[in-house]
């Protein structure tokens, strides 16, 4: 019983040994069970983290892996897109989950550390704010609005947070970046086009009026041009930065610009010394000259502004060799050196018919059939005709012709004097003076003294007219030629002909023009009362005239027929006088 009991007592502690081990080894599989769920699930998190947040990844973030969300599937596979429309699809742009880094600025919109998303919503609500007010373009003289409606502007945001995104760079600098603009560019560039058509002005030429040995010139001014392009791009650049406000300025177009030199050899003469002609026994009178200095004048005109006037006087000169030293010399040896051959090439060229080949101006006035008048015209025409002018001389037309006398053989003609129609001897020469006057305007002559009529002229186009009378007014011109000239006057065939004779110096060709300015004082038809008319009977006592301020230019073309210059000659105001009509006393138009 003892082994008995002894070998039973041992094989009972035996067995609970066993139990023992089988349930530790079911504890540990549990916690390796456990253990590997917990692996499991941290491994999945991890997936889940790099998926969502490719910014976690280690891999750099210029990398083809970081990039790869970018990628179309025809890059990945290398084949090119089957069509545009596929292209232009595999090249859009994707924005991923990925923060921004700081300080980043898109349109005005700071982004920095925003999810791509929130990103493309803030630049989008941001864009949809303020496109939805007018953009105004604010112009030197005006500001217009491009309808919100119509100008359609938005930002395409997308493209502005990838391009962020993918941008490498320096990251402690701000990122700024102007948004990419979708509007209605049809749309700006129609109105533009209208507001250039609106704006466009043309430059106005200089002008120069010359007046008693003064050039009174006036500066032109430059036009304005709207630059349709360049204010475009502007409105564009703008538009991308959310800017609702816009500022060009015009493109300014110059004006002409006043070439002293060339009114210098219109307008300037070179004085002409006396000598002592041998044959007439008698001392022949030099003539000053009127000159300026051109670099000091240029620098005056340059100096002023556009729109403003400026005078340039020009400077009587005396020549060398004068009529008062002549007649000082005591002997008529002393004279004789100062004769056209002792002289040589300081002594003035005598003239003779056949140095004038050439017409330089000619003009003609038709006349009314008036015999005491037609007389009159005919008998200054016959003092002018043969009357030779010196390089630099000036003509006076009362000088040359002298005082209208019955003892000339002048007769009484009408004439105005006061404004009224009067019978005066030598009426009508006015009608010489005017023909000439035009024949000086065509051959691009000096005029140095000229007066309008009180009343509209009807012998000429008005603007271009000439009165004279004893002793005055005058009217007065230079030879600013440097060869003699020769007058030519006639009346034939109805007409008050003059021509300019001498040697064509270029091949211009002169034009005149006029313009009114201002409003027109339209005559009115008065009618008064004659005893010695009966009620059906009239009779015009005066003719009517308008008033108003009429301006001439003189225009000079090339033979090719370029315009040269055009510059301001005279301005003439007439004065309104109304149609007298003279009617019976009982006339229902005395009522």
């Amino acid at each position: 019983r003892a082994r008995s009991g002894s070998t039973g007592s041992a094989t009972t502690p035996r067995r609970r040994t066993t139990g023992r081990k089988r349930g530790r080894s079911t504890r540990s599989k549990l916690m390796a069970l456990c253990l590997v769920l917990f692996l499991i699930v941290i491994a999945m998190c991890i997936t889940i983290a790099v998926l969502h947040d490719p910014a976690e990844n280690t891999a750099d973030p210029g990398s083809e892996a970081s990039l790869s969300n970018l990628r179309t599937t025809d890059e990945v596979s290398g084949e090119e897109p089957a069509n545009t429309e596929e292209a232009e699809t595999a090249a859009a742009p994707s924005v991923s989950n990925r923060r921004l880094r700081d300080n980043v600025i898109i349109s005005g919109v700071n982004v920095g550390g925003m999810r791509g998303p929130e990103a493309v919503e803030a630049v989008s609500q941001a864009a949809q704010a303020a496109f939805a007010e007018p953009v105004s373009l604010v112009l030197p003289d005006r500001t217009t609005e491009l309808r919100a409606d119509l100008l359609q502007a938005t930002i395409d945001a997308t493209a502005a947070v990838a391009q962020a995104q993918n941008w490498q760079g320096d990251e402690t600098t701000p990122l700024v970046l102007p948004g990419e603009v979708i509007a209605n560019t049809g749309y700006i560039r129609a109105q533009l086009e209208i507001l250039a058509d609106q704006i466009a002005t043309e430059p106005t030429a200089p002008t120069v009026v010359y007046s008693e040995n003064w050039l009174f010139i006036t500066i032109g001014e430059p036009g304005v041009s709207l630059d349709v392009d360049g204010a475009f791009q502007a409105i564009m650049n703008a538009l991308a930065l959310m800017q609702t406000q816009v500022s060009c300025d015009y493109t300014l177009v110059p004006a002409d610009p006043v070439d002293m030199q060339a009114l210098y050899d219109q307008y300037c003469t070179t004085p002409v010394n006396a000598f002592y002609d041998e044959s007439a026994g008698e001392i022949v009178r030099g003539q000053v000259g009127y000159q300026f200095d051109v670099d000091a004048a240029q620098a005056q005109i340059d100096a002023t502004p556009a729109g403003q006037t400026t005078v340039v006087q020009l400077v009587e000169t005396n020549p060398e060799i004068t009529y008062s030293y002549l007649a000082s010399l005591g002997s008529m040896a002393e004279l004789a050196a100062f004769s056209r051959e002792a002289m040589g090439e300081n002594a003035p060229e005598p003239a003779t018919y056949e140095d004038f080949p050439d017409v330089l101006g000619q003009f003609s006035t038709e006349y009314s059939n008036n015999p005491s008048r037609t007389n009159n015209l005919i008998r200054a025409c016959e003092t002018l005709n043969g009357t030779i002018l010196e390089p630099g001389e000036l003509f006076s037309f009362n000088g040359t012709v002298g005082e209208r006398t019955a003892e000339k053989g002048y007769k009484e003609a009408v004439a105005y004097v006061g404004g009224e129609n009067v019978d005066e001897i030598g009426g009508g020469v006015c009608q010489v003076a005017t023909t000439i006057y035009n024949a000086v305007l065509l051959a691009n002559l000096q005029v140095d003294t000229r007066y309008a009529h009180m009343y509209e002229p009807h012998y000429c186009e008005p603007g271009l007219d000439a009165t004279v009378s004893w002793s005055q007014p005058d009217f007065k011109f230079i030879n600013n030629t440097s060869k003699p000239l020769l007058i030519e006057a006639n009346v034939s065939g109805g007409y008050v002909n003059i021509r300019l004779m001498g040697i064509k110096e270029n091949d211009y060709n002169v034009v005149m023009t006029t313009e009114i300015m201002g409003n027109v004082d339209y005559y009115q038809t008065v009618y008064r009362a004659d005893s010695s008319l009966s009620l059906n009977e009239s009779a015009v006592y005066q003719g009517g005239s308008n008033g108003y301020t009429i301006r001439s230019f003189r225009n000079v073309y090339d033979s090719a027929g370029n315009l040269i210059s055009s510059t301001l000659e005279s301005y003439s105001n007439y004065t309104r006088r109304d149609r007298v009509v003279l009617v019976s006393p009982n006339s229902p138009y005395l009522w």
